[in-house]
């Protein structure tokens, strides 16, 4: 089945996702993966969420520092929803 998201790492060219589900509730996918037939990336679906970083954008989640540490998402959190 054919999405209507674009792989990140084909930017500029507008390659479609094809989407595998593994598990959905109603309309939702819970789990599964958004694949590119161009690169070859998968992007997991889990818990209903995908994530569609481009590859260079990857290591930025394993960093503990910026937007990342405890304080500041502690202070995000506080000003959105404190």
């Amino acid at each position: 089945m054919r999405g209507k998201l674009i792989c990140p790492d084909c930017l500029p060219q507008e390659t479609l996702l094809e989407l595998t589900v593994r598990e959905a509730l109603d309309d939702d996918v819970m789990d599964g993966e958004l694949s590119c037939v161009t690169c070859g990336r998968t992007y997991a679906i889990r818990r209903g969420i995908a994530v569609l970083l481009p590859a260079a954008s990857m290591s930025v989640l394993g960093q503990e520092t910026g937007y990342n540490s405890r304080q500041m998402l502690s202070a995000y959190l506080w000003s959105h929803f404190g």
